[in-house]
């Protein structure tokens, strides 16, 4: 099985390392002010449902194929992450297996030093994966990044505090109404909000729809925000 690991979410969010299982955040979206997000609340357990849907529905482009585990056959090669933290390894996968009663599957994978590795996915101690090769060919072909409201996901879990909206080609808000200016590199793809109250945080363009929140050292911390049309990017607090 998988190991779970602590990962920083963003430099606003407090506690660290996360407890995948029980974990609490506490974020300060405003100076003097503090909100604790709860993964367990009901709401935001049936929104996390339904973007984890959006995210295993989605295209088949480079590591967006990794999003949909069904895609994969055995004998086909792919790049697995642990701890869905940007350090990918090549294996090979060797066995694919139904659960009884379960909609997840058993996955075997041959390592590049020869050892085998069993894991059942999608799940929240599931690896990240993704097709190999073509990555930065793809993502250059990649569309630019629709408008609207996105919600955050890290390894299945809501992350309230990292929800946005992207108003224009340029300006972006947060989930409290606060905005700021933000650009998109078009060879790398890496989406940085320059001004407002997510300065500095950068996110990469993984797929059609969502980006992957990006460390300083440039590596990814597991948390990923796609697009969610159903939500109104200019209510006035999500």
């Amino acid at each position: 099985m998988c190991r779970e690991t602590g990962a920083a979410i963003d430099p606003r969010i407090l506690s660290a390392p996360v407890d995948q299982r029980h974990a609490r955040f506490t974020y300060t979206p405003r100076p003097g002010r503090s909100l604790r997000l709860r993964h367990t609340a009901n709401g935001r357990l049936v929104f996390a449902g339904l973007l984890a849907s959006a995210l295993f529905a989605a295209p088949a482009l480079g590591q967006a194929r990794g999003a949909n585990w069904r895609e994969f056959k055995v004998g086909e090669r792919a790049e697995l992450d642990v701890a869905c933290s940007g350090h990918w390894e090549p294996v090979a996968i060797t066995r694919i297996a139904p659960v009884e009663g379960r909609t997840v599957l058993d996955y075997t994978v041959r390592r590049r030093d020869g050892s085998d590795w069993s894991f059942r996915a999608p799940g929240i101690v599931a690896p990240c994966a993704r097709a190999v090769g073509g990555v930065a060919r793809e993502r250059v072909a990649l569309p630019p990044l629709p408008a609207g409201a996105y919600g955050c996901l890290y390894r299945s879990q809501p992350v309230p505090a990292m929800e946005f909206a992207l108003l224009s080609a340029s300006t972006y808000r947060d989930r409290d109404g606060g905005r700021g200016t933000y650009r998109v590199d078009p060879g790398t793809r890496i989406l940085l909000f320059l001004t407002g109250p997510m300065k500095g945080t950068r996110a990469q363009q993984t797929m059609a729809t969502a980006v992957h929140v990006l460390r300083e050292d440039g590596q990814g911390t597991g948390n990923v925000c796609a697009h969610n049309p159903s939500r109104d990017p200019n209510a006035r607090r999500w």
